[in-house]
C-alpha cells in the first residue's frame, strides 16, 4: 500500500502521519488520507 510506505517513512523521521497536514487551495491536505488505513511498517525497523 503506498499510504503505508508513506507512514513508514514520515515515522523514521519523527514525524506523526496522521498529524501532517499542509494548505492546498485554501484547504487542509494531508499525506495520508483520513479514511486510508495506513500504518508504519515496523517489521523493516529491526
Amino acid at each position: 500500500m503506498p499510504h503505508d510506505y508513506r507512514a513508514t517513512l514520515l515515522h523514521l523521521v519523527g514525524i506523526d502521519p496522521k498529524k501532517l497536514t499542509f494548505t492546498r487551495n485554501a484547504a487542509p491536505q494531508s499525506l495520508i488520507y483520513a479514511n486510508a488505513t495506513a500504518r508504519s511498517v515496523t517489521e523493516v525497523f529491526a
